[in-house]
């Protein structure tokens, strides 16, 4: 599976056969174009979180839980977040009949994160798609270069990573001392800017994204 031209460490799927992605946006995009969000209507997304890891599950899926039902973390994206196992109760975008979630989040050991992602130490997403691997050193024991406790290391890289699914690509730090973007690389530094508590934050108020199935 092709990566994108930079060290960004994001899957790109193969932009004629997903479903999520527009290839002219998509092909705009990686041609230095922009696609802006259409977030003028709430975007009911289902996800699931799995395991392949000897961490306690529920314990790391109530995390994942606690961040993605954070109302106040999604509302500038206008997205709403729901557990696949009840998604048939209630939710308005979604088909009872649906056989599988929208976004399938893994906490992965690293000879998962190098045969799904082809690299060791970061966590992946493909890019306007469906799965998401977290590294689970990462996860348990956070990133010193990152600045962030570990409660806001876990909420900046889920986020981060879940922005990935959304269609948003990596940005840099925008000058010193400013507030990091969330979609600095902040397991690997903050580039100069200031730690942001993994709260939603881009450097620009529509950066650039391709499309995906829910805009």
């Amino acid at each position: 599976m092709p990566y994108l031209n930079d060290p960004s460490r994001i899957i790109l799927p193969t932009l004629s056969s997903s479903p999520f992605l527009n290839l002219n946006q998509a092909k705009n995009e990686l041609g230095g174009g922009f696609v802006f969000p259409n977030t003028a209507i709430e975007r009911v997304i289902t996800y699931e979180f799995k395991s392949d890891t000897s961490f306690n599950f529920s314990h790391h899926r109530d995390i994942v839980d606690q961040i993605l039902q954070d109302k106040e973390q999604w509302k500038s994206l206008n997205v709403k977040f729901v557990p696949f196992w009840s998604s048939s109760y209630g939710t308005t975008n979604q088909s009872k009949n649906q056989r599988e979630a929208d976004v399938h989040i893994r906490l992965s050991s690293e000879k998962t994160i190098k045969k799904e992602c082809g690299f060791e130490g970061l966590s992946c997403a493909v890019l306007g798609g469906h799965n998401i691997y977290l590294n689970e050193t990462n996860w348990t024991k956070g990133s010193k270069k990152s600045g962030l406790s570990l409660q806001d290391y876990r909420k900046y890289v889920l986020t981060h990573e879940m922005c990935h699914i959304l269609g948003y690509l990596h940005e840099t730090c925008s000058g010193p001392n400013q507030k990091v973007s969330i979609m600095v690389q902040q397991t690997l530094g903050t580039g100069g800017c200031n730690p942001h508590n993994g709260k939603m934050h881009f450097n620009s108020s529509n950066p650039p994204k391709i499309a995906t199935k829910w805009d």
